[in-house]
């Protein structure tokens, strides 16, 4: 896999995690194929199970292989990202909810509570949403975070009532709106990667929508959230 002089500065996993992407960037595995099993590996390197293990895992943590039940470790595809939406009725398009909405009075998270401009652990009230395909596949979350405050005085305990966000806290007296958005990233939580069923070495995109009041407070985050592969953000720069 290696000279004898690059060897002894590479450990034996590195060397099997390289000479696999290679092979992979070659086309010799190609996307759906299986590679050889642990043991197999083992015994054409030289090498112990342990060591072909970790190699596996390398090329699991940058998202080229999956570990698929009964099968092995698959080869994944190279992602193919569409355009990024705009808007939140262009995250939803065509997606359905995929289970009960859920709302709470909870604590602000701690980067949540320093976008929203509250104390940390300032109760927020949240909503919560699982939206995809008729089919069942999840490809959206969505989690909206108004101050308990404003969420109380704007009637927002019936999810029902989420639509009509904007309407109700007009009508609470917050006057004029304006929106932002901030794309960002970040590793999954676990149960994040389980709804989405993203392998390994997938982050998360976020896209936040902010809705600021004429005061300058805000009264809404929404956090947008899908697998990184999902999407791309292409901007014309300037010669």
């Amino acid at each position: 896999m290696s000279s004898p002089e690059t060897a002894q500065r590479v450990p034996a996993y590195r060397q099997l995690a390289n000479h696999l992407r290679a092979a992979i960037a070659r086309g010799e595995y190609a996307p759906g194929d299986v590679l050889p099993h642990l043991r197999d590996l083992a015994a054409q390197y030289g090498m112990a199970k342990q060591t072909a293990s970790q190699a596996i895992t390398e090329l699991e943590d940058e998202g080229l292989v999956q570990a698929v039940r009964r099968r092995g470790t698959v080869v994944r595809p190279a992602p193919s990202p569409e355009p990024l939406p705009i808007g939140r009725r262009a995250f939803e398009e065509g997606l359905v909810p995929l289970r009960p909405a859920t709302v709470a009075y909870v604590p602000a998270p701690g980067d949540v509570a320093a976008r929203m401009g509250l104390s940390l652990g300032e109760e927020v009230f949240v909503h919560d949403r699982v939206l995809g395909t008729p089919e069942g596949t999840a490809l959206r979350l969505a989690t909206r975070y108004v101050p308990a405050s404003i969420a109380r005085a704007a009637g927002l305990d019936d999810p029902e009532a989420l639509d009509s966000i904007q309407a109700a806290v007009e009508a609470a007296g917050h006057g004029a709106l304006r929106r932002s958005e901030t794309i960002t990233a970040r590793s999954a939580s676990v149960v994040e990667r389980e709804v989405l069923a993203l392998p390994r070495g997938v982050c998360l995109q976020r896209v936040l929508h902010v809705l600021v009041g004429a005061a300058g407070d805000v009264l809404e985050l929404v956090d947008w959230r899908w697998s990184a592969e999902a999407f791309e953000l292409t901007r014309a720069l300037r010669s």
